[in-house]
């Protein structure tokens, strides 16, 4: 089946690339997205349940927000943006040891702003603003390097030679997106220029497939690129229709005056891609003080159809209560959700512990300052 679905998605990429040179996304596929029409996604259909994994509370690895979980053999990394720590947990869900410490040592980070996990090499790096510096660890936690970074950035991918970094136009030619090279610590490719200070917004920017590819996204534009040290070119668009930007030109003021008014559909955050499937979150702008509305967005690859669903997910039988919709990691195909204890009702909480058989929890005692337990399924079906 997946042989069939990866000559599929070669055609699709075949037909992309050749006619999107110079970053125009005017012949690039571009998908309709119509927030009117939401549906369900069900889990059990795409995937197998793989694990369900309650993260052990100490007083040393409280969690207080999740950004991004990491699934490396046996190891759970989870990057707590909140306590601006990285936690190391067993695929059983016990505490081990932090990724680094905050400080002003070498091989000490004041504040993360992304994290990067080389699956291959089984390395962790982060990016770290305050002191301007890329500081890889292995996994066991020890300290490998530090490369200092003369950019401000808040999201990069390191390469071979050097590193992608989202710098949002903060550097002299106003690029969004710049290559620094490792050997001259110089700026030596940019794309996307703007002449205009954007609104940041955190998601995972950079993001790998399974073939090793590597994307690149920001929410200011609706668009999914391919990455590799030579270019940049458009992958996807998504289209959100009369609610969307009309302005398609990210450097003028026009686009500009248009999200001041923060009214519109789009924002594409939380992107995944394994094989046929692609996940990614978006967002109904509903004016200055008004509410925001979120949505979650399943493509299948290899016709491009679309999915739009909320909290609408179908979930194995297995979980007595659903895990919140959003993504919080893709890691070799295992796709994790999760449920949060500390924002749900005592009865859901009862629910947990008297089902803990089920969940495989049996020696834990969940409460509201329990850590999140993780559920995660496998992409690559078993069935």
């Amino acid at each position: 089946m997946y042989k069939q679905i990866y000559s599929l998605t070669l055609i699709l990429t075949a037909i992309i690339f050749p006619c999107c040179q110079n970053i125009q996304k005017d012949n690039c596929p571009t998908i309709l997205v119509d927030v009117q029409k939401t549906g369900s996604i069900d889990l059990n259909q795409l995937s197998d349940l793989y694990d369900i994994v309650a993260l052990e509370t100490t007083e040393k690895n409280y969690i207080k927000q999740v950004e991004q979980v990491f699934l490396i053999d046996t190891f759970i990394v989870v990057w707590d943006s909140k306590s601006n720590e990285v936690f190391t947990f067993n695929n059983k869900g016990k505490y081990l040891y932090s990724i680094g410490s905050k400080g002003q040592g070498p091989e000490q980070y004041g504040k993360i702003e992304d994290v990067y996990v080389d699956y291959i090499n089984k390395t962790i790096s982060i990016l770290d603003n305050t002191k301007q510096t890329a500081i890889s660890y292995n996994i066991q936690g020890n300290f490998i390097k530090a490369d200092k970074i003369p950019f401000f950035a808040y999201a990069f991918k390191p390469t071979k030679n050097g590193y992608w970094l989202l710098n949002y136009a903060q550097n002299k030619d106003r690029n969004i997106l710049i290559y620094m090279d490792k050997e001259t610590g110089n700026n030596s490719k940019g794309y996307l220029k703007s002449d205009f200070n954007l609104t940041l917004m955190n998601t995972n920017n950079f993001i790998e497939d399974s073939n090793g590819n590597t994307f690149f996204h920001f929410p200011n534009e609706n668009t999914i690129y391919l990455l590799d040290e030579h270019s940049l070119q458009p992958y996807l668009h998504f289209d959100f229709g009369k609610g969307a930007n009309p302005f398609k030109d990210i450097n003028t003021q026009a686009y500009q005056d248009f999200l001041k008014m923060n009214k519109y559909i789009g924002g594409i955050n939380r992107v995944y891609i394994y094989k046929n499937h692609l996940f990614f979150s978006f967002s109904k702008f509903n004016g200055i003080n008004n509410n925001i509305e979120q949505f979650n967005t399943y493509v299948t690859l290899s016709d491009l159809k679309v999915t739009n669903y909320n909290y609408s997910i179908k979930h194995s039988n297995k979980i007595g209560v659903s895990p919140l919709p959003d993504i919080v990691g893709l890691s070799k195909g295992k796709l994790v959700y999760m449920i949060n204890p500390n924002i749900l009702p005592p009865k859901l909480i009862n629910k947990i512990n008297d089902s803990k058989a089920n969940y495989n929890l049996s020696d834990l005692e969940i409460n509201n300052d329990s850590n999140p337990i993780l559920i995660i399924y496998n992409l690559d079906k078993k069935h």
